[in-house]
């Protein structure tokens, strides 16, 4: 897991036009991130990112990108659920599924979305993706995760 953030060098972001981004941070890993076998949304470990904007009228841009993976299940479908949260608060999901012959099929699957938030606040938010399949007998494997945010000047 490597965190990394880009920041504007101190230069004052009150001249700055609208659009500008402000800064970036990054939550990117090359190798697993996580696996689960939940039934309801839970979190994926290293799979989240905390900011502080600079301004209450700042917006924050997520991108959330992933391959998701899970075990064979002879004669069922599949889904895996993603969801993008700032702290408490649902933004975005998304779905990938495999839909089942009687030999079974198997999800192999790139994943990304995105939002654009309005935290209206200076202080830290995390935003944070959960995930889980409708079928415990079905682990999924999250690899290669990546979460970006940037702050907007607004």
């Amino acid at each position: 897991m490597a965190i990394s953030k880009i920041s504007n060098g101190g230069v004052a972001t009150s001249g700055l036009p609208t659009g500008t981004v402000l800064q970036t941070v990054t939550n990117a890993t090359a190798g697993a991130v996580s696996n689960g076998t939940n039934t309801s949304l839970g979190d994926i470990s290293n799979f989240t990112v905390s900011i502080t904007p600079t301004s209450a009228s700042s917006k924050i841009f997520v991108s959330v990108s992933c391959l998701v993976t899970n075990t064979l299940v002879s004669g069922a479908n599949v889904a895996v659920a993603f969801a993008l949260l700032r702290d408490s608060t649902s933004l975005a999901s998304t779905i990938a599924s495999a839909q089942s012959g009687s030999g079974g099929l198997q999800i192999r699957d790139s994943v990304a979305f995105s939002n654009l938030d309005s935290p209206n606040t200076t202080s830290a938010v995390t935003y944070k993706v959960q995930g889980n399949t409708n079928n415990a007998s079905s682990g999924y494997y999250v690899s290669s995760g990546r979460i970006v945010v940037m702050e907007i000047a607004g």
